[in-house]
């Protein structure tokens, strides 16, 4: 009885440290990868990645939450699609981002960003990523239909937004706020006052989109985008 009860006992332990990834489609061929990390709210908080599938293998669009988050994304991946991961793009240096670079890198899955976001990394200590994004586009992302833009603004000033032609999904990462989140969030690596003109450069770059993934909460449309700004612009008014 009591050598049941113990392993039981080690059944649920491993069961509690294995990290939550959820998957969620938001256009065909695009799914959500969410991780989670406890920050000593009422529940634990999300962020939002994607999952982009190509003839030739999935691309990511920013690591999971942290190390072992990206190992299980990773897990969760093989299981799910049976595909290999032949590519990943990050957003900004913060660890919701890039900070399972070297969990992809170890698992041969080149990592791009821009020397921008390199430089931050470098100076939060966080990993950095292995290939540079310049003025050509890599092929393993060119074949994904997906472009980028460095907005020069918001809630980092190394962000940049992707976005995914073949289904007209815009990633913001955290550039963009979603409809339940009221204020501007983190923003100790910011530029407040540029981020309303930022917003309005990537909203006429991809005036298409349908899909507006936020970096946490519910994806949504456009609304986001305006949503962003008002929000943006209350919290300058109120400095």
């Amino acid at each position: 009885m009591k050598f049941m009860l113990l392993a039981a006992a080690l059944v649920m332990s491993q069961a509690e440290e294995t990290p939550r990834i959820d998957i969620e489609p938001v256009a065909d061929g695009v799914w959500r990868h969410v991780s989670f990390q406890d920050l000593g709210g009422a529940a634990p908080t999300p962020s939002n990645g994607l999952v982009i599938e190509t003839p030739v293998g999935l691309v990511l669009v920013d690591t999971a939450w942290g190390e072992a988050e990206t190992r299980q994304l990773l897990a969760v991946i093989e299981r799910q699609f049976g595909q290999r991961v032949i590519a990943a793009i990050v957003t900004h240096a913060h660890e919701d981002r890039i900070g399972g670079a070297d969990v992809l890198a170890a698992a041969d899955i080149p990592v791009y960003a821009t020397p921008e976001i390199n430089a931050a990394a470098r100076e939060r200590g966080l990993p950095e990523a292995a290939h540079a994004l310049g003025e050509g586009l890599p092929p393993a992302l060119m074949v994904a239909g997906l472009s980028w833009l460095a907005v020069e603004g918001g809630h980092a000033r190394e962000n940049i937004v992707v976005y995914h032609a073949p289904s007209r999904t815009l990633f913001g990462g955290c550039f963009i706020r979603p409809l339940e989140y009221r204020g501007v969030g983190y923003v100790e690596d910011g530029d407040v006052p540029a981020w309303p003109a930022a917003l309005e450069r990537a909203r006429a770059a991809y005036l298409e989109a349908v899909h507006v993934v936020p970096g946490h909460g519910q994806v949504g449309g456009p609304e986001l985008i305006t949503h962003t700004i008002e929000q943006v612009e209350a919290a300058l008014e109120e400095n």
